[in-house]
């Protein structure tokens, strides 16, 4: 007798405890609900490891927590996308893809997002280049690649954006040049004779006294424009003597010439065409012996 009442009094706990599990994990209102009365569930089932009642509610439960977390993710994803905030979506789908792997329209959204952040990627670094910013189209690539590791497109992008980036004359080796012919490195104002302040760096001098000032530079037919400003120094001399900027390349051929210019003459703006060239000779030339003009080259860019 005490044996069957003992058992009955367990068996009453046992009903009761599942009834309770039962009762509490009846109407879940979130994702975290879900995970909640999940893990409730399956404690409850390590005690009653065959209840039919409590195995229902875990298939209900996990069919309910998968459905909803399909459910949120493709919503506040295809939100992200249209905030163009494809970072967060990108996290949203892949949290999502982590619970249900093999989800088709999961795996839809995230390679149309991909697809979306791409050419997005695509139209800022076109519109970057077109304005000579290589800087900054590079920089977004790197963040771009960091979002999408392995995407060939934006690989294949990043190299060739590099590739073209143009290449300040600074950055190439000088091969031979004279004492007329400096570049200016160091902190100090230099201005042309119109009033003009240029910073240092990708900045030259060049000038005329006794014989011409030169540079020669190895281009290695790697480049097909070189782009530049040439203004006057105001160290120029007063007197009304000129120098003439030329570029010679391979055969001593004349890529540009300027023509004689003295301090009256405005900045002007220099594109040469040294396609196939190997060598360029940079010369301020004059057929007066005494010092001329001294003539400045302000941000000499090479394009490829």
């Amino acid at each position: 007798p005490h044996y069957e009442e003992a058992q009955r009094q367990k068996d009453a706990c046992k009903q009761a405890y599942k009834t309770d599990i039962l009762t509490k994990t009846a109407e879940p209102a979130s994702l975290e609900d879900y995970r909640q009365f999940l893990t409730m569930v399956e404690l409850a089932l390590e005690t009653l490891p065959e209840d039919g009642e409590l195995l229902q509610r875990q298939t209900e439960l996990s069919s309910g927590y998968t459905g909803q977390v399909k459910s949120e993710a493709l919503s506040a994803a295809n939100e992200a996308i249209s905030a163009g905030e494809y970072t967060q979506a990108f996290a949203l789908l892949e949290d999502a893809l982590a619970v249900l792997p093999e989800d088709a329209d999961l795996q839809a959204l995230k390679t149309s997002a991909e697809n979306g952040y791409v050419a997005a990627v695509q139209q800022q670094v076109s519109e970057l280049t077109q304005a000579g910013d290589y800087d900054t189209a590079l920089s977004i690539l790197e963040d771009a690649q960091a979002t999408l590791p392995g995407n060939g497109t934006l690989t294949e992008l990043y190299n060739s954006t590099n590739a073209a980036k143009p290449v300040r004359l600074c950055d190439i080796k000088l091969s031979e040049s004279n004492d007329k012919y400096q570049q200016i490195v160091e902190q100090v104002v230099t201005e042309d004779t119109l009033g003009n302040i240029y910073n240092p760096g990708n900045l030259y001098k060049i000038w005329h006294t006794g014989d011409d000032g030169y540079a020669k530079y190895y281009l290695g037919g790697e480049y097909t424009t070189l782009r530049l400003t040439l203004a006057i120094s105001d160290e120029a001399p007063d007197e009304k003597n000129s120098s003439t900027f030329t570029i010679y390349g391979d055969d001593n051929a004349i890529l540009y010439t300027s023509g004689p210019l003295d301090r009256a003459t405005a900045p002007i703006v220099v594109e040469v065409d040294v396609s196939g060239t190997q060598w360029i000779h940079i010369r301020a030339e004059s057929d007066e012996y005494w010092e001329n003009v001294r003539l400045l080259m302000i941000n000499p860019v090479l394009y490829r």
